[in-house]
């Protein structure tokens, strides 16, 4: 699921599930790079942000306030 964090500056959150031992949350940022109005530019897309502070988190409220914060950092 992908929550527009501010539909000024396209950013979207993902919250995933690892599974690997038990249930684990982590988040992801991508950015819209572009004119969301306009897709017939030649230069659009999304652009994965890659955190420095990658972690696990006991549980999905936890892993989606911190990639609010993360967000916020990007703007």
């Amino acid at each position: 699921m992908r929550h527009l964090i501010k539909e000024k500056h396209q950013i979207f959150i993902a919250v995933v599930t690892d599974c690997t031992t038990y249930p684990k949350f982590a988040y992801e940022i991508d950015i819209f790079e572009g004119n969301p109005k306009d897709l017939t530019e030649r230069e659009w897309g999304w652009t994965e942000h890659k955190s420095t502070n990658w972690f696990l988190y006991r549980t999905r409220e936890e892993a989606y306030d911190n990639a609010i914060k993360e967000a916020l950092q990007l703007i």
